[in-house]
């Protein structure tokens, strides 16, 4: 697995990923910029990437891999029974990867915008912050197993676009109502509600409670367990 998973690193391995890596976190922080003033510009940064950049950041990963297996022959080199199953796994560790190296840079982004943006009117909670875009990513990785197991079934780009504005257009709606649990879509969006106190509508709570960590640790295991069954369809697929 090892082996595989340096295979798959050396195909990404390039400045292509590392820009988009960058540019995406980028763009949450400048749309933020542009619409909110300093005393929201922390929560509405991060309100961007779990709407539209952090979906968006994994689909587009997603159908760059698609791509570059599209001109070695449609997947033929995924399509090996037990070691197709194995490099699958390998893309879809590796896109996690990625993405969290990516929501790194935004925390990084955050700190330079309250340091030298507004050093006087932004109050960042680093460790909060951190910890939420953390569980936001453990909380999508189901939907990385997604992409790639429907890979096979439906057009990858209408998949891929199909998959962001559900997160951004339809999430939001379900996130707010007593059955979010049944939407998966849904569950970063709980975490940063809980965490941020963030509502899936982009403004913050009115009163703070005490933080839920039940909720978190739902969202969590319900990833968990979605990515576990998608893994276990995708691998008797390939049996």
């Amino acid at each position: 697995m090892k082996n595989i998973i340096r295979s798959e690193f050396l195909k990404i391995n390039n400045n292509s990923y590392r820009k988009l890596l960058v540019a995406l976190p980028l763009l949450a922080a400048l749309i933020a910029f542009l619409l909110v003033g300093p005393q929201i510009l922390e929560s509405f940064t991060i309100y961007w990437w779990e709407a539209l950049f952090l979906f968006a950041l994994v689909g587009l990963l997603f159908l760059k891999d698609f791509k570059s297996e599209e001109k070695a022959g449609q997947f033929q080199n995924v399509t090996l029974g037990k070691l197709g199953y194995k490099i699958r796994v390998s893309k879809m560790i590796l896109v996690a990867v990625q993405v969290f190296f990516s929501s790194a840079f935004l925390m990084l982004i955050i700190k330079v915008m309250e340091s030298y943006l507004y050093p006087n009117y932004m109050e960042v909670n680093t460790l909060h912050d951190s910890i939420t875009l953390l569980f936001m990513l453990l909380s999508v990785v189901w939907n990385i197993a997604l992409l790639y197991y429907l890979s096979d079934k439906l057009n990858p780009y209408l998949l891929v676009v199909g998959n962001t504005f559900i997160c951004l257009l339809i999430a939001p709606l379900i996130a707010q109502t007593k059955f979010w649990f049944i939407f998966p879509y849904t569950y970063h969006y709980k975490v940063a509600q809980t965490i941020l106190h963030l509502r899936p509508s982009g403004d913050l709570e009115q009163s703070f409670g005490n933080l839920n960590h039940s909720t978190v640790l739902l969202c969590v295991l319900l990833s968990a367990m979605l990515t576990l069954i998608i893994c276990m369809l995708m691998y008797r697929k390939k049996e």
